[in-house]
């Protein structure tokens, strides 16, 4: 009798070990990072682009304007004109004036504000003094700091007290620059006339 071969072409699965589904967990772990990632930069890209756009945009917008503005001598003066007094206010040698200020008062005067102009190199000083001789005083200590110059007193007032009267002033002063040019630092003098 002849024997029948019976052919099996189908392999029989191999049972679920703990390291293929482990390695499938890390695997299904990895594309799902690997997705979000995707999105993010995707999200990011698309944020940029409108950055860029709108950056463009604002360009187109504002290069006419600059255009003007570079050929027109007039705005140009009057931008260097704004930007010299920022600038001027920016260097206001504040620890020179505060040390010569400083220096010149004593007990007998309360400076209440310091207001600077930089344009004119002035500065208006108001306090109270306790007498209108100690108010004299102090504008002769400051008239005598290195730093000031054409201190003058701008308006007084006589409070009430007692026995002494407390006087409030306010003072101009103009500053000198360290290198010795006159009190307006411009090359003029206190009355506008060249140095």
């Amino acid at each position: 009798m002849r024997s029948r071969l019976h052919l099996d072409f189908v392999r029989p699965r191999a049972p679920r070990t703990a390291l293929g589904a482990g390695l499938l967990a890390v695997g299904v772990f990895a594309a799902v990072a690997t997705l979000v990632e995707y999105r993010m930069l995707a999200a990011e890209s698309v944020q940029l682009e409108a950055r860029i756009a709108d950056t463009q945009r604002m360009a187109r917008r504002e290069l006419p304007r600059l255009r003007q503005t570079s050929l027109d001598p007039k705005a140009l003066a009057d931008e260097v004109r704004n930007a010299n007094t920022v600038l001027a206010q920016l260097t206001i040698p504040w620890g020179a004036l505060f040390g010569e200020i400083e220096a010149a008062g004593d007990r007998s005067i309360a400076l209440l504000s310091i207001q600077p102009d930089a344009g004119a190199r002035a500065l208006r000083i108001t306090g109270e003094g306790k007498r209108f001789e100690d108010v004299l005083a102090y504008i002769g200590r400051l008239e005598a700091r290195p730093a000031l110059a054409n201190v003058f007193l701008a308006s007084h007032e006589l409070r009430q007290g007692g026995a002494q009267r407390p006087v409030a002033f306010a003072l101009v002063a103009q500053w000198v620059d360290e290198d010795g040019k006159g009190a307006t630092g411009n090359g003029k003098d206190g009355n506008g006339k060249p140095e």
